[in-house]
């Protein structure tokens, strides 16, 4: 462990874990989920093992520094988005802050459940069936999950409905899966199983193991399980999950130490390091171009963030198994604008992540001491994620979050025309009701 290791894990610790700052109750589910990726796919890595004596020190010292100062440019933009969070919310326009939903309330959350549940179902099954292949059942299962070699062509056929699937299906699994809980309902939780046996056909270890992790954590929180038990096991569960490859994709790793087996299936760490190491030698800067590349272009583009990031690794990107490289803000910008924009980028995504934290911790007040929350808090996590969490990942533009961003109102608000908003419909009788201000359309 060498000091440059320790200041890189300390600015790591900032851009993964800030929000916490700003949301340490018990009820930041989010927070757990965070905990654990940070353990699993970071520290084990840059402290278990010697990964940075693979790399030239220039190469090392600048990540050092680059993530020192995103780390304490993103604390900066948490401390200055959390005030917008604070500011008044009406309540009553959103499906998860009544600790006790009305039965029309949570028949509302349970038919948008499923009407997005069966159209991510379908959707991705029609991917599979077009592209011919599911990478589970595939015969090189590698090849197949990232579409290249003899699956390229089918792969390429089939994408953008197998995208969409997969991004509809894994967004509202948890939800799916809490509905099912709070209703207790065969059909419910029918669809929800289904939803992971599709997910797991595509072999997409973090979309279908993140939904499940979601909801079983909502689950701990709203039956008061200690908050460091539940980080634990959350823990324990990522480490577990990233060890899966060695399962599906017949890798050989049980002779080498557990921090090792556990860096090599979550790369992250190496893949900073490569792409750092790699644009030195090509110099390639994106002057911000990678941040509206995906949106002008349907298919990958020059300036692609996945296309580019592997391009600046490996120079060749088409017969490599990867779905692109998992960068953090300040890297991405650094490729743009030195320094100045690893600084900048750092700053925007914790101003975002600020905002959405006080906002969401904020509708949570009367909900999350409940012991029958965990329809609430899925709800919340994943309207936080979509929209405050998509924003802050400004800096790695997708289609995929787009999808996130439109489901997560979908679900988190009751209707999106305010003048046509009748509370009374959804709110138990009783149930205090914000009034809109003098002036201002109800």
């Amino acid at each position: 462990m060498t000091v440059t290791a320790v200041q890189a894990c300390l600015g790591l610790l900032a851009l993964s874990c800030g929000q916490v700052l700003f949301w340490h109750r018990r009820d930041n589910v989010l927070g757990y989920l965070q905990g654990g990726l940070f353990i699993t796919t970071l520290l084990i890595p840059l402290l278990g093992t010697p990964i940075f004596d693979e790399f030239d020190s220039e190469v090392t010292q600048l990540y050092a520094n680059l993530i020192a100062v995103g780390g304490a440019a993103y604390l900066a933009g948490l401390y200055f988005g959390s005030p917008l969070g604070n500011t008044p919310a009406k309540k009553a326009r959103f499906t998860f802050v009544q600790p006790r939903m009305s039965e029309k309330l949570l028949r509302l959350v349970a038919i948008r459940s499923r009407i997005l549940s069966i159209l991510g179902g379908l959707a991705l099954g029609t991917g599979f069936l077009i592209m011919g292949f599911a990478p589970l059942l595939a015969a090189d299962r590698l090849a197949a999950k990232y579409g290249i070699g003899p699956y390229e062509a089918g792969f390429q056929r089939g994408a953008l409905v197998y995208r969409l699937g997969l991004a509809m299906a894994s967004t509202v699994l948890p939800i799916t899966l809490a509905v099912a809980y709070r209703r207790k309902r065969l059909l419910d939780w029918a669809i929800g199983l289904a939803l992971i046996g599709g997910l797991s056909l595509s072999l997409s270890r973090g979309l279908t193991f993140s939904g499940v992790v979601l909801f079983g954590v909502a689950v701990a929180v709203s039956r008061r399980v200690r908050p460091v038990l539940i980080f634990l096991v959350v823990a324990l569960s990522f480490v577990v999950g990233s060890l899966s490859n060695e399962l599906f994709f017949s890798v050989s790793g049980g002779s080498q130490p557990l921090a090792m087996r556990v860096a090599a299936h979550a790369p992250d760490i190496r893949d900073h390091l490569s792409f750092l190491r790699g644009f030195r030698l090509t110099g390639e800067q994106t002057t911000g171009w990678t941040l509206i590349a995906a949106g002008i272009s349907p298919k990958e583009g020059h300036y692609d963030p996945s296309t580019y990031a592997l391009r600046t690794v490996y120079g060749d990107v088409d017969a490599i198994p990867s779905g692109g490289l998992r960068l953090p803000a300040p890297l991405w910008g650094y490729v743009s604008f030195g320094f100045v924009g690893a600084a900048l980028w750092s700053f925007v995504a914790g101003f975002f992540t600020g905002w959405g934290t006080t906002r969401v911790k904020g509708l949570l007040d009367d909900v999350y001491q409940s012991r029958n929350a965990t329809l609430n808090l899925s709800l919340a996590t994943v309207f936080y994620t979509g929209t405050y969490g998509a924003l802050s990942s400004f800096y790695f533009a997708s289609t995929a979050l787009l999808v996130q961003f439109a489901i997560a109102l979908y679900l988190g608000r009751i209707l999106a025309a305010p003048e046509r908003f009748q509370p009374e419909r959804f709110f138990p009788a009783g149930a205090q009701i914000p009034k809109p201000a003098l002036g201002e359309r109800p």
